[in-house]
């Protein structure tokens, strides 16, 4: 039987969860600055950002023994957006807010 011991770490920026081998750390930041906004807008080109981008904030889950590592944060995110129009099948989803989204731009 294995051991529920874990241990949870929580600093002013986030918190970490760790139960060997592995290890969850999100990272909890204010809204982007406007030159992290700028800075945004011009790497993703086209696609106009959401009103309050929240772009250095992540999560990190990690396997230790095996050096296996997945991220996930805003301009990761963002870059997957599929700009145009969505055909069935193409795996694009469309949320319920785009168009107003859009209007507001």
């Amino acid at each position: 039987m294995s051991s529920t011991h874990h241990e949870v770490t929580t600093t002013t920026s986030g918190s970490s969860i760790s139960k060997p081998p592995w290890t969850i750390v999100s990272t909890t930041l204010p809204i982007s600055n406007a030159g992290e906004i700028s800075d945004m807008q011009e790497e993703l080109g086209g696609l106009p950002l959401p009103e309050m981008p929240f772009g250095n904030n992540s999560l990190i889950i990690r396997h230790e023994g095996l050096g296996w590592e997945y991220k996930f944060d805003s301009l990761e995110a963002l870059r997957l957006v599929r700009l145009g129009n969505l055909e069935p099948g193409d795996g694009g989803v469309k949320v319920g807010y785009a168009k107003e989204w859009l209007k507001s731009r």
